[in-house]
């Protein structure tokens, strides 16, 4: 598609951002002088477009030879396309033209009827000409060459091409020019006389071989060599050199370059920003007209070293050198809120391995081996691994690190110098600051320039007391330079949550009169950085009759799909959430809010009516669509833009995908509670009020409603097994042939649920890649089993939004945005989803014992209390549905006993009595034993075994009566543990209730002790199945293959070769 639409893309380009174009006449846009003016505007960007990809290594040297538009010379007559577009085009030219016997102007005709292949010949010829004569020295032998020259254009002119040359010749005259060509682009300065003969061989073909009358130019026999004296030096003309290996690509290159570039980022990158010329956009203004943004980035305990922060420093201090600069009437600023991410991978970490001796720098060489061959190439380095701050860039920019967005930041203060040709006017439109929680602990990094909470101790009257202070600095050469130094009330983001008091308290040192938010782990282009001014034009007109927009959303676009299949479940996900879901919020249905994407806020606006951030502590723990809310409730008008995209990454494991849904739906719990929703409800019409329910709190209420019908489906289905309702309908003729009972009963609705889920994202890659590439994706997700992954992800939504509405006491979960390429211990998963020896890790956590300072991830009980915790704050409301829900174990016990053979069909409730006097005397004996262990074990450890001995013969003799004397059967003992451990299970619950109560009469403990027996069996019960597939051949390969994209298949494999190698040669 960019083949056939490059040609009208300068001309969209020209449109859009050339301010200094006149408005010119469709007449007057034909002409082929206001076309290369527009190419040769469009070239400038366009260049820069390419070489940043360069830069990034997305592309190699030859593809950006290929995408390189030659800037406008006077030299060359057509109108210079990229190589891409002309590529073969020569050889073509030459196959058709090497056979033809016709006359001129058929040929003319066939060479003219092809836009590309008719410049591709001017170009070459005319291009040849310039280079042969700026190689020569000596005024005869450039005569000669004019000469020549003058023949060719006069026997064009009077159409006798074909009979005054051997059109049989030009493949061998090609081969010569090959050669020459390939001489001149080597810097070897011994090749001279090679070169020399080169040439002298091309004079020759064309004298004798290729025209007819050639012997006319030979005043001597030794004629043509006279070609010696050349200057060389021209090599080091960058301009001249680009001319050669243009022209050697145009002659030599002879297959079809649709495939440039060859990476598919690139390429994405590039596809998208030329359709999005052609899309509804504003005219940019020029860049002292524009409106100023301010780019607010928020979260700063660095988890790097001093090492790996110097080359983000100096990038970060380079941005912010002009912020206090400041326009009289517009100014440009950035603000990136950051806490705990990376800032740049150290080199320990790229290169620590894992079990299977995967590190993060062997992972990303294979996840992108073209991107690493392009580094090496680059950098013209066999040795690579050498230049350890090198790689360290290379792989924080292809992670969630602070490096790749704030080296991308900096093209937006690139492109203004690029429009306007003036650093000043670049420095008062642009600045960059990053808002630091913690930075009052990492001073020592001087370089670095961050709006930060300092913390310090002054002496009042003399006491000693803590104050706040939101500091603005920048780097100096030896300490850290304070421009502003504002004194807070308190602790922000002890009083609020962290990120929007990050936002808040940074955004006084913000100017102008647009502020984007923007996240740590999303990435600005180079190309899209161009269009700032374009989207910015939006605040100033009205839409569709509405008032001015106070907030422009923008479109993202998922860079993490490539880690696994989870991150690729998520991403597509993501997209279709990003894309078609906020395009059809926005318009028509009018509910769109800021959901932490890089949307652009009108700063005058919000700044004036609260911020762009709610900070209220549990209240607001997604504050960013608050900031929506608040917007739309003092009738501000929000919209949604196509045209211009950032990058954004997401957290591609298991763990951190689930941490990730457990806060937001936590979120969507609290706005659930809040003031916010219930106002936009009560104001909305009646279709604009269920448009917001379903967008918003109504999908996760919808979640849990689902959940519980299918709880509810479930119970229902098991009280009819165990009441005989379900035999009895089998057995009857009348019931069985009911298809409305039958499809009421049916259990694929239950696994249906996960299906639905996926079919919003196949209908975005629909309509962004076609049909069948979307029908191929959701035959492959099926096969990944990504309804199976999405019914799972429902259920953990409706949990955690269920326990917010109970309990609330909501709170942020970091999920870490790390390169995923270690393995997640069975320890780290059961406590993520209950509720290397994996086994043995999981043992040691269960034993270890909690207490104050010790974390959930050392102990069990610390993890326990932790996950309980939000029931001492519950209210009386949420304890009793909580005793309500726990009820529903005890149907289990109730409809399984009756069924026990010991009870000879007795349905009395006094059997349901006695099995609850069992269930009592088991716990008392437990606890018994429990005591006893503890007070005996180790003094009186004869005595205690004694005692273990007894109770085992009582058990033994009363098991014994049970069988002889009532019929116990076997079924009947695992039906007995079926039936009490579901009741042993809600006794636990409703015992977590009553907290207090039992501590208050010592039986916590106890409780504790249950509990931490019931964990042990879960846990058991889940490691199994996965040591027995373990023990099967080829089901670790299948389970990586489903799990793990190409790449990290091929990535585990060789590690395992590596690793026996290592294994082998450490035995020798």
């Amino acid at each position: 598609m960019l083949h056939s639409r490059f040609q009208s893309v300068p001309r969209a380009f020209s449109q859009h951002f050339w301010t200094r174009r006149d408005r010119k006449t469709k007449q007057v846009e034909l002409d082929e002088t206001y076309e290369r003016n527009n190419i040769s505007y469009f070239s400038q960007f366009w260049n820069e477009f390419i070489n940043s990809m360069r830069e990034e290594d997305l592309i190699s040297d030859r593809d950006r030879d290929f995408l390189l538009i030659p800037y406008s010379s006077t030299d060359v007559s057509v109108i210079q396309w990229p190589v891409f577009l002309l590529a073969c085009k020569i050889p073509i030219a030459v196959d058709m033209a090497k056979d033809y016997k016709k006359n001129d102007d058929d040929l003319y005709k066939k060479i003219r009827s092809d836009e590309y292949m008719f410049s591709a010949v001017i170009e070459c010829y005319e291009t040849l000409k310039d280079i042969i004569m700026k190689l020569l020295l000596d005024e005869e032998d450039r005569q000669a060459i004019r000469s020549i020259c003058t023949k060719v254009e006069r026997c064009i002119r009077e159409e006798t091409f074909v009979k005054e040359f051997k059109m049989s010749s030009l493949p061998l005259l090609i081969e010569k020019l090959e050669k020459f060509l390939t001489l001149l682009q080597s810097e070897d300065g011994k090749l001279k006389s090679e070169i020399v003969y080169a040439l002298q061989d091309i004079v020759e073909v064309i004298i004798l071989d290729v025209m007819v009358d050639g012997y006319l130019f030979l005043q001597t026999p030794q004629q043509w060599q006279r070609f010696v004296n050349i200057d060389t030096s021209f090599s080091h003309n960058r301009s001249v050199m680009g001319k050669v290996i243009r022209i050697h690509l145009l002659l030599t290159v002879k297959e079809s370059a649709i495939n440039v570039p060859q990476n598919v980022e690139a390429r994405r990158r590039i596809t998208f920003f030329a359709n999005s010329l052609f899309m509804n956009m504003p005219n940019a203004p020029k860049v002292r007209d524009m409106l100023s943004i301010s780019i607010a980035q928020c979260e700063c305990t660095v988890n790097s070293g001093d090492k790996d922060l110097e080359g983000y420093d100096v990038k970060c201090g380079m941005w912010m050198q002009t912020h206090h600069c400041c326009s009289p009437t517009r100014h440009s600023f950035v603000l990136t809120p950051y806490y705990r991410e990376d800032v740049l991978f150290s080199n320990d970490e790229l290169n620590m391995e894992n079990e299977d001796g995967i590190s993060i720098l062997f992972y990303l060489t294979k996840i992108y081996p073209d991107e690493w061959a392009n580094l090496h190439e680059r950098l013209k380095s066999e040795n690579l691994e050498e230049d350890k701050e090198l790689i360290c860039q290379w792989a924080s920019y292809r992670g969630q690190t602070l490096y790749r967005t704030a080296l991308s930041e900096g093209y937006s203060h690139k492109n203004k110098k690029l429009l306007e040709g003036a650093q000043a006017m670049a420095d008062l439109k642009f600045t960059y600051v990053v808002s630091c929680q913690l930075y009052g602990s990492q001073k020592k990094h001087s370089a670095l320039r961050v709006a930060y909470i300092d913390e310090t101790e002054e002496t009042e009257n003399g006491k000693s007391q803590k104050v706040w202070y939101s500091v603005l600095v920048k780097g100096g050469d030896k300490y850290d330079e304070e421009i502003y130094r504002i004194k807070l009330p308190g602790p922000p983001t002890r009083i609020g949550e962290g990120k929007p008091e990050s936002l808040n308290h940074a955004i006084i040192f913000t100017r102008g009169e647009a502020l984007q938010t923007r996240h740590m782990n999303q990435e600005n282009y180079y190309e899209e950085s161009f269009k700032m001014r374009n989207v910015l034009e939006e605040f100033r007109k009205a839409h569709s009759g509405q008032r001015k927009p106070t907030i422009l959303g923008i479109r993202e676009h998922i860079f993490t799909t490539s880690v696994s299949s989870l991150a690729w479940f998520m991403s597509n996900q993501k997209t279709s959430f990003v894309t078609i879901d906020q395009r059809i919020m926005a318009n028509p249905l009018r509910v769109r809010f800021h959901y932490g994407r890089a949307d652009i806020f009108d700063r005058i606006f919000h700044i004036t009516r609260g911020g762009v951030s709610k900070a209220s502590r549990t209240i607001n723990l997604d504050d960013d669509i608050f900031a929506g809310f608040n917007s739309t409730l003092r009738q501000g008008f929000i919209t949604h833009h196509e045209y211009i995209q950032v990058g954004k990454g997401y957290d591609p494991s298991m763990k951190q995908i689930s941490c990730v849904d457990a806060r937001v739906a936590k979120g969507n719990g609290e706005q659930t509670l809040s003031r916010d929703v219930y106002r936009l409800g009560q104001q909305f019409d009646f279709y604009r009020m269920l448009s917001l329910y379903f967008t918003t709190v109504g999908f996760y209420f919808s979640s849990m409603i689902t959940v519980l019908i299918v709880y509810l489906f479930l119970y229902g289905r098991l009280y009819m097994v165990l009441s005989g309702v379900d035999k009895e309908i089998l057995q009857s003729p009348n019931i069985h042939q009911s298809k409305a009972l039958e499809e009421a009963l049916a259990t694929q609705s239950v696994v249906q649920f996960g299906l639905l889920l996926v079919l919003p994202m196949v209908m975005e890659i629909c309509l962004e890649k076609g049909f069948r590439i979307a029908l191929g994706d959701f035959i492959i997700m099926q096969l990944q089993l990504a309804s199976v992954f999405f019914t799972f992800q429902l259920g953990t939504k409706a949990h955690y939004y269920g326990r917010t509405l109970l309990h609330g006491g909501s709170k942020y979960r970091p999920s870490g945005r790390g390169v995923v390429v270690f393995h997640a211990k069975f320890a780290d998963n059961y406590r993520m989803y209950s509720r290397m020896d994996d086994w043995t890790d999981w043992k040691r956590w269960m034993g270890n014992r909690g207490g104050i300072g010790i974390s959930a991830d050392k102990s069990w009980e610390s993890w326990w209390d932790e996950e309980n915790e939000h029931m001492k704050y519950s209210n009386i409301r949420g304890k009793i549905i909580e005793i309500i829900l726990a009820f529903r174990f005890f149907m289990y016990q109730y409809g399984i006993v009756y069924h026990m053979d010991i009870t000879h069909r007795n349905k009395d409730l006094l059997v349901f009595g006695l099995s609850w006097a069992v269930l009592i005397v088991i716990l008392i004996v437990l606890k018994m034993v429990s005591l006893a262990r503890r007070r005996l074990r180790t003094d009186f450890r004869l005595t205690f075994l004694i005692l273990k001995a007894l109770l085992f013969l009582s058990f033994l003799s009363v098991l014994t009566l049970l069988f002889a004397v009532y019929g116990l059967t076997t079924s009947d003992l695992l039906a007995a543990i079926i039936a009490f451990m579901p009741t042993g299970w809600a006794i636990i619950l409703i015992a977590q209730v009553c907290r207090l109560s039992l501590k208050r009469f010592k039986l916590w403990d106890s409780v504790k002790e249950l509990s931490r027996a019931y964990e042990y069996t879960m846990g058991f019960i889940i490691f199994l199945p996965i040591a027995i597939l373990s023990w099967i051949p080829y089901v670790s390969e299948l389970q990586t293959r489903l799990l793990f994209n190409q790449a990290f298949c091929r990535g585990i494999q060789i590690s395992k070769l590596l690793s026996g190698e290592k294994d082998t040669y450490k035995s020798d």
